[in-house]
């Protein structure tokens, strides 16, 4: 990598860095460490996301509906139920949003939680006298919240939207509580925050163990495999320096009319690179293992240390460093190399990024008899881009919503692990960008890699 890219982090930014503004010394560090483990955690349920969006949008005006006509309770508020709903649905149309609010979608799902949970009902239950409906209610949500974020989150969220909707009872009665407060609910409130935060973290703590046994099993699964890998590899390299000189003797005998049991020309040239090949299968079989390495557990990106990179050096390494299994392969790339861009993050991880959609496009490419693949560096005003995009046979669009999830592979059985995409979205996450994809069958697939700008 050139020297000019290679500028640490300088660590008094490290929470500028990491967090988009700057934040005080002894605020950086937990604030980063609560957005990724917020992050983490909200990758994990894709699945549900927007189902429970959308279900939140329907149920606050039908519960206000409910409260106020069908068993009418001492206080309802129908701006604030509808300002959740609307939170809700704004979520639950992710699709439909301009490309610039995508890098805000964290803060959003955030907001909109921390709104609509504790916030909302802790006033609702100030203002109503902690009456039976409005002191379940609170109970019920605080239990689906345990279960949507993780120990940290659930602290801040609950306790900051907690205090904002007392704040609001304080300023519109002027007065700290209402006189038939319940206290014994404060305290058992308390008892569940603090019992759910427990158990999300001992959980988070069951899931660290595990990742680290299944790392440790595959990097002593990986170092076994290596070790006749690089036997192979030795032996090929003798015989790719000594068998063309034995493929010229036998040339020589069979011109001096010496008895040699007789090879023909096709064998012969096919024997002549039998050693390059042994190589360059050792040479995939390393990177594959790399790759799954990578792929295998939930890397620890840390922004603060994050270098300055050039995305050209991370293309240029990514092709050379690539083992591909014929020229054929290599000529059916296309870099569009231009002056391209720079980017806070790791080169290491970006290229393994790239090493998964090469991976992915070759086999597609490759399995439609025909087809190219172009890769291209763009930078516009809000973002940089780094385009991949082959006109192989596409995918399903039942599939394409569910390929960055793991364990969802777009490859036939038994090819891939569906890890590869999964990696590639975790990391650019966690470079502050985001990867998409667009498709169309018999067409043409494009992955969208968004940068963000230095």
């Amino acid at each position: 990598m050139n020297r000019k890219y290679a500028k640490p982090v300088n660590s008094a930014n490290a929470g500028e860095a990491a967090d988009g503004g700057r934040w005080p010394w002894f605020l950086s560090r937990p604030i980063t460490h609560a957005r990724e483990q917020f992050k983490t955690n909200w990758e994990y349920l894709d699945a549900v996301k927007m189902p429970v969006a959308m279900l939140g949008a329907i149920l606050f005006p039908t519960y206000y509906v409910i409260w106020v006509y069908v068993f009418p309770q001492p206080y309802e508020n129908l701006p604030l139920r509808l300002i959740g709903s609307a939170g809700c649905l704004f979520l639950a149309l992710r699709s439909y949003w301009p490309r610039s609010f995508l890098r805000y979608e964290l803060l959003f799902w955030y907001l909109v939680i921390l709104y609509c949970v504790p916030f909302i009902f802790t006033y609702l239950l100030f203002k109503s006298g902690t009456t039976q409906v409005a002191t379940m209610t609170l109970m019920v949500l605080t239990f689906v919240l345990i279960l949507m974020v993780d120990w940290l989150n659930l602290i801040i969220i609950s306790a900051l939207g907690a205090f904002l909707g007392w704040l609001l009872y304080v300023i519109t009665d002027q007065q700290l509580l209402p006189s038939d407060f319940d206290l014994e609910f404060l305290a058992v409130w308390l008892f569940i925050v603090v019992f759910g935060s427990a158990a999300n973290y001992r959980s988070e703590l069951v899931i660290r163990e595990r990742m680290r046994a299944m790392l440790m099993a595959a990097g002593n699964i990986a170092h076994e495999m290596r070790t006749p890998l690089l036997a192979i590899k030795a032996n090929a390299t003798a015989q790719e320096r000594y068998l063309p000189k034995l493929i010229e003797a036998y040339r020589l005998a069979r011109e001096s009319g010496v008895d040699v049991e007789r090879i023909r020309r096709g064998q012969l040239n096919e024997l002549s690179s039998t050693a390059q090949r042994i190589s360059a299968e050792a040479d995939q079989a390393n990177v594959v293992i790399d790759m799954l390495l990578n792929n295998a557990g939930r890397i620890d990106i840390q922004p603060e240390e994050f270098r300055r990179c050039a995305i050209n050096d991370c293309v240029d390494q990514a092709l050379a460093r690539y083992v591909f299994k014929s020229e054929v392969e290599r000529d059916a790339i296309d870099w569009n190399k231009s002056d391209g861009f720079e980017f806070d993050g790791s080169e290491h991880m970006v290229i393994h990024v790239l090493f998964n959609l090469l991976k992915n496009a070759l086999y597609f490419v490759q399995r439609n008899g025909e087809g190219r693949i172009w890769i291209e560096a763009r930078t516009e005003p809000e973002a940089n881009w780094l385009i991949f995009r082959d006109d192989g046979p596409g995918i399903a669009p039942e599939l394409l919503p569910k390929i960055f999830e793991p364990f969802i592979s777009s490859l036939d059985r038994g090819v891939g692990t569906g890890l590869g995409l999964a990696y590639c979205r975790m990391v650019m996450r966690g470079l502050g960008g985001d990867i998409t994809c667009r498709s169309e069958l018999d067409q043409f697939t494009e992955f969208r890699l968004r940068f963000p700008k230095v």
